[in-house]
């Protein structure tokens, strides 16, 4: 039971490390969006998708790892938790867990966050870009469409004009 336990250590270190550049790629991210550089957030949200597999990877194994270490600790799979097993274990083993918990609970958290903020940007430059469009094809007219008789018509904006070519105060 104890080598599950080193083997489960090494999942947590090597998942804590893929959410710490998870962490690092969200914030540039984040940086390529308030340029507006589009190259680069792709970029990021390529080496994200590399990230997220990994960190699915590693939850394959933790999740393994509980339910062996669950069986032969004679619990239920759904109570055994970081937490549950670090009171379980001794000595070295139980500090590293303690560790590892309340590492991987700050970190989360920060990613969470940091993913949320970045997405609420994004989010605002679509509807910024969406409403840019919206503006310019309003005052670029309707285009030619059939009409019921079959013919094309044309139902652009009639009268009016974006700009009136007069002063203010004139």
């Amino acid at each position: 039971m104890e080598q599950w336990v080193e083997q489960l250590i090494v999942v947590l270190d090597h998942t804590h490390n893929a959410y710490s550049r998870l962490l690092e790629v969200v914030e540039q991210e984040k940086q390529a969006a308030i340029v507006a550089d589009l190259q680069a957030i792709a970029m990021a949200g390529e080496a994200k998708q590399v990230l997220v597999a990994q960190i699915e990877r590693h939850e394959q194994q933790r999740t393994r790892l509980l339910q062996q270490l669950a069986k032969g600790m004679g619990l239920p799979f759904g109570q055994m938790h970081l937490s549950t097993l670090a009171d379980r274990v001794g000595g070295a083993h139980r500090a590293q867990l303690q560790q590892l918990h309340g590492d991987l609970n700050i970190l989360l958290e920060k990613v969470h966050t940091a993913n949320a903020e970045c997405r609420t940007l994004i989010d605002h430059c679509l509807r910024v870009v969406q409403n840019t469009l919206g503006f310019f094809q309003h005052w670029m007219g309707a285009t030619e469409v059939y009409g019921q008789s079959g013919n094309m018509r044309n139902e652009a904006l009639q009268g009016g004009r974006l700009l009136s070519g007069r002063g203010m105060y004139a």
